[in-house]
């Protein structure tokens, strides 16, 4: 079993999909954020979709935690002007 987008009780027989509960719902959007993750790997890190569906899956996963886009967003901002990004390959040799 694994979380789907909305849109798929129109796609998909309503006998095939299950509604859970909040604490199932955080559940499986973690184990997707796995999923997604590992999508953008596959795809060489090249395919913008995935990164859609991660990023959906993030807003989702927090909104459902109390954690607006916004929130996200502030947070990202305040830790790259504290501490920057990734994006420069630094890498700690532990």
């Amino acid at each position: 079993m694994k979380i789907v987008r909305n849109g798929y009780e129109y796609i998909i027989d309503k006998d095939k999909l299950l509604k859970v509960d909040k604490l199932m719902c955080n559940v499986f959007l973690m184990k997707k954020l796995l999923e997604e993750s590992q999508e953008i790997i596959d795809s060489k890190a090249i395919d913008v979709y995935e990164y859609a569906d991660l990023l959906q899956v993030m807003i989702d996963l927090g909104n459902l935690n109390n954690i607006s886009f916004n929130d996200i967003i502030e947070a990202a901002q305040d830790k790259e002007e504290r501490l920057g990004t990734f994006s420069e390959g630094i890498i700690l040799n532990d």
